[in-house]
């Protein structure tokens, strides 16, 4: 027969060991998931071209938005539209539509140095957890590298449409407009400064006349290889 001795000893073993397990359970269940937590936005930027004669530095904003209730999450902008430094309005799309509405906090947060023309990767974790359909904005501008409509280049404006329910995790923006800034408002008729314009051919076809030419070499569009998402 074992002693009281003996008994409390087992006692407090079996005790220890249920702590043990208890410890262990805590940590799977401390591994939450991911839905929980935020989806992990990964925007990779491919550079193209560096156009001539000069090679300017390509200078961006990168936002998600939820226009259903205009909600904006900046990921990344570059200081200089911020600071200043540059000549005239840069991704004017963005300054004038977008920044008035952002969190100065975040932006803030977000800003960051313009790169210069080559590949770079940022990242972001969803803030609203509730949000599950929203689009991804990338702006992109580089001065003073005119095509034959402008005598500086508009920005260009890339996009994807995001949804979370769905199974697909990668995602390609496309250029979906262009924005004058104030060099280049209204050299087409009726395209004031900030307003998104659709019509792609103004910036990739060279002017003949009044009308469309050639493919244009000096396109913004192609200082950009290829941008892609990766929801992680």
């Amino acid at each position: 027969m074992k002693s009281v001795y003996q008994l409390l000893f087992l006692g407090i073993i079996a005790i220890m060991l249920s702590m043990c397990n208890t410890s262990k359970k805590n940590d799977t269940v401390d591994v939450l998931p991911l839905d929980s937590t935020g989806q992990n936005i990964v925007i990779n930027y491919e550079f193209g071209e560096g156009l001539s004669p000069a090679k300017y530095k390509n200078i961006y904003a990168i936002w998600i938005e939820d226009e259903a209730t205009g909600t904006i999450q900046n990921i990344s902008i570059s200081k200089k539209i911020i600071a200043g430094g540059l000549t005239g309005t840069a991704v004017p799309f963005w300054k004038i539509n977008k920044y008035p509405k952002s969190s100065k906090t975040e932006i803030d947060a977000v800003t960051s140095a313009t790169q210069a023309n080559t590949d770079f990767s940022v990242s972001a974790m969803l803030k609203d957890d509730s949000l599950k359909k929203f689009k991804v904005y990338f702006e992109v501008d580089r001065a003073y590298e005119p095509n034959d409509w402008f005598k500086d280049q508009p920005a260009i404006l890339y996009s994807a449409n995001i949804d979370l329910d769905s199974n697909i995790t990668n995602y390609e923006l496309l250029p979906i407009g262009w924005t004058p800034n104030e060099y280049t408002k209204d050299f087409i008729p009726n395209t004031p400064m900030g307003q998104l314009q659709t019509e792609m051919r103004y910036i990739t076809n060279l002017k003949e006349g009044s009308s469309f030419g050639a493919e244009d070499a000096r396109s913004l569009t192609k200082m950009t290889k290829k941008i892609t998402l990766e929801i992680k």
